[in-house]
């Protein structure tokens, strides 16, 4: 994709349309967790922890192919890619711990 006469995108520069990958992951991600909701019993918060893994590991592959460096970078990922790491590390957790819990 390339842009010629923007005022917010590098104009003449192939881009990769990531807001449509963003798209598709949303909407897969909504038909994948009403699809679980409805033939798993999962713990309370479950659904919304699953919506939080699977969310941050697109959007952690997402962010290789966008080209703004603008919001910045530390060791070679994304300020987004960080913040998706944690967020799956966080959950993982979680849910590690509410299997503990039920499986006492």
């Amino acid at each position: 994709m390339n842009f010629h006469h923007s005022e917010l995108a590098p104009n003449d520069v192939k881009l990769f349309p990531t807001q449509i990958m963003e798209s598709l992951l949303g909407f897969s991600l909504f038909f994948v967790l009403i699809y679980i909701a409805r033939n798993f019993r999962l713990p309370r918060g479950g659904i919304a922890g699953l919506y939080l893994l699977i969310y941050s590991v697109g959007r952690f592959g997402i962010e290789f192919y966008r080209g703004d460096l603008i919001r910045g970078q530390l060791g070679g990922f994304a300020t987004s890619q960080w913040i998706a790491i944690g967020v799956v590390l966080i959950t993982g957790l979680a849910f590690v711990i509410q299997a503990r819990k039920t499986g006492e």
